[in-house]
């Protein structure tokens, strides 16, 4: 997947967002993709023009249930499948249905936060 088109396709998402009325979410650049943020907290993932939503054991089956798929990568020695998942075209594309999605894979992402690693002083 191309830089470009990884672009161009995190501009419609955020466009999305936006139309949904979606306030303070942030992307940044990672691993080729793109994480995607609210409130400091990440809660999705673009990776090869997709967007994925981060789930838990809790919230996975309601993300399967729409239709969902998890997102799976595959290096040298495995295949990961990290707790993250998609959402239909449909749902994404629904100003009204997508805050919804939104706020439950946030608070999933909340819920599962680590703590930040306290800095130790040097000496």
């Amino acid at each position: 997947m191309s830089k470009e088109a990884q672009k161009a396709y995190l501009d419609y998402i955020k466009d999305l967002f936006e139309q949904a009325r979606l306030e303070g979410v942030t992307s940044r650049g990672m691993f080729g993709g793109y994480g995607i943020y609210k409130q400091g907290v990440m809660f999705g993932l673009i990776a090869d023009s997709e967007l994925y939503f981060r789930t838990d054991i809790d919230t996975q089956g309601l993300f399967i249930k729409a239709g969902g798929k998890q997102f799976t990568y595959t290096n040298n020695t495995r295949t990961a499948h990290l707790p993250y998942h998609t959402l239909p075209l449909e749902i994404i594309e629904d100003d009204e249905a997508l805050p919804d999605w939104v706020e439950i894979s946030l608070d999933t992402a909340i819920k599962h936060k680590k703590p930040k690693k306290k800095k130790t002083a040097k000496t």
